[in-house]
């Protein structure tokens, strides 16, 4: 009998044990937010350096072909994700894989677009891709740098606005390249309309214009390349502030929440 009282001493009761259940609980809930920020930082860091090897390649290529930029060129091999493919990978593989960022890694079958969380894609065999491979990814490349200074038909209009080359780009260090985007390229204008929510999700009318890259992918931020060789980590708001074309005039906006 004080054998049998003297173990149940050293046992614990229910109340202590639930006492720290609840303490481990609390810990847990107060370390959570810092843990996920500390894996967002460094998401947005690993997006920062792909980004960087993205841009090397692109102003390697520039370099090779006289300071002017890729063609603006929807036909299979020949648009950027298939005609920079060498110098951004050694197969299809490699260049999707550098072409993803990592906080937005997720699949879905349609739309073909991206948002914060999803990367894009298109068919095989489109213009987007090769009949051999799929490219995909969650970057996008800013269209405006284009040697040929036209775009489609629709767009005759923005003659004056590429940069065709290195020579045309007055703010190096902020003129995009390539950037965290919902699809594969845009066309930002300084009269582009803020977006209609923060996921990337675009609404009809927003395609292919600066909400293509406003979106909460990297804590009310995105990552962006430029000319320069630099990648910068911009505010939603400041998108707007950047030099996407010829001409452009910076402004600011009070965006949505997300």
């Amino acid at each position: 009998m004080y054998s049998s009282n003297k173990n149940s001493s050293k046992a614990f009761t229910l109340i202590e044990l639930l006492v720290v259940i609840s303490i481990i609980a609390l810990l847990m809930a107060i370390m959570m937010p810092a843990l996920n920020k500390a894996r967002n930082q460094a998401r947005s860091v690993v997006c920062s350096a792909k980004l960087r090897d993205m841009n090397i390649g692109y102003l390697t290529y520039i370099a090779e072909y006289g300071d002017r930029f890729p063609p603006y060129e929807l036909s299979i091999g020949k648009y950027w994700t298939g005609l920079l493919m060498p110098y951004h990978g050694m197969n299809p593989e490699e260049a999707n894989e550098l072409r993803t960022c990592p906080s937005a890694t997720k699949t879905r079958d349609y739309p073909y677009t991206g948002n914060y969380q999803h990367k894009w894609h298109g068919s095989r065999g489109s213009w987007l891709n090769t009949e051999e491979a799929e490219y995909t990814g969650s970057y996008g490349w800013n269209a405006w740098l284009n040697k040929e200074g036209m775009m489609y038909i629709n767009y005759v209009d923005r003659f004056d606005k590429p940069y065709r080359s290195l020579g045309y780009v007055e703010h190096p260090d902020k003129t995009p390249t390539f950037g965290d985007c919902v699809w594969t390229h845009a066309l930002p204008q300084t009269s582009d309309p803020k977006p209609d929510n923060l996921t990337g999700d675009l609404l009809p009318g927003r395609f292919n214009n600066t909400a293509t890259f406003a979106m909460d992918r990297h804590d009310m931020a995105v990552n962006i390349a430029m000319v320069d060789g630099s990648v910068m980590h911009v505010n939603i708001e400041d998108i707007w502030q950047l030099y996407w074309h010829r001409g452009f005039t910076p402004r600011e906006l009070e965006l949505p929440k997300r």
